[in-house]
Formats: C-alpha cells, structure tokens, sequence
C-alpha cells in the first residue's frame, strides 16, 4: 500500500468519529503515513505484525488508542514517528517456545 509518488502521503486517515482498526500482517508493506482523528473518546487500534513493513509515521489519535506489537519471533524497529497511543501491547513467543507472553502494556 503505496500513498504519494514518494511513498509519503497519507495511506489512512480519518476526519470522522469512526474507530479505525489497522492491521499490517507479516509480509505487508506500508509506504506512507497514519494519521487518525484525534479524540478523548474514539479508540483507535493499529496492530503490526513481526515481519510487517511500516515505512511511515503513525498518529494513533490520543489516549484511549491501542498500539499492538506481535509476533512469533524476531525483532522490528519502529524507525519513524510513533505518538499519541494510550496504550502498548507487546505480544509474541520467545524463539524455541511454544509458550506466549502476555501482553506488556506501558
């Protein structure tokens, strides 16, 4: 998913008091920028997935919005501007076990 001749526009936004629930699967590729409604009220859920790339800012849309990190193993880097989430969760299982962490919330 490609937004703006350089890949720097905007992929998903929303001037409206809708929810968004965004989730980028392992494989999936992101070029571009994230910019939800800001609100008191209105929770916003984006999801990235181990092995998801996000070449772009996302702007949750304030507190009560949830940002989720999961995956099986492995490691990312969220490289750009990541800001106005209430709430992380990171999920995921250690490399050689079968058993899943609960989720971290900061």
């Amino acid at each position: 998913m490609t937004s703006g001749a350089q890949g720097t526009g905007v992929v998903i936004g929303t001037g409206v008091a809708n929810p968004i629930n965004f989730t980028n699967f392992e494989g999936g590729v992101v070029n571009g920028n994230i910019s939800l409604r800001p609100s008191s009220t209105v929770v916003n859920i984006v999801t990235l997935y181990n092995g998801s790339t996000f070449n772009g800012s996302i702007l949750g849309g304030g507190d009560p919005s949830i940002l989720n990190l999961t995956g099986s193993s492995g490691s990312n880097t969220l490289s750009n501007a990541t800001s106005l989430f209430g709430t992380l969760n990171k999920s995921g299982r250690e490399p050689g076990s079968s058993m899943c962490h609960p989720p971290f919330q900061a």
